[in-house]
């Protein structure tokens, strides 16, 4: 929940079109794993260290994912000062 709003505020904030791209999906997706593999510990208790591990390496890919995606997006300004800038207006 977190990151789909961080990746709805990004998006919005910034100008872009409210879409998820296949990046943002596999970012949702990660986080779901993550949250299956947890659950499924206190099923399948044998399998519980591997299982925390997974969990833990899909909850890494899905934060280093938003980092990596939305990163360069909030380090920028907006699009739409961009396009002044280059048009050369205010």
């Amino acid at each position: 929940m977190t990151l789909a709003m961080m990746s709805r505020a990004t998006l919005g904030h910034t100008g872009r079109v409210l879409e998820a791209s296949p990046a943002t999906q596999f970012i949702y997706l990660a986080v779901v794993v993550a949250m299956a593999l947890r659950v499924a510990m206190e099923f399948v208790p044998n399998l519980s260290v591997p299982m925390m591990y997974g969990a833990a390496i899909a909850w890494v890919a899905a934060f280093m994912g938003f980092a990596t995606v939305y990163g360069p997006m909030l380090a920028r300004p907006p699009r739409r000062i961009w396009v002044r800038l280059m048009i050369g207006r205010r």
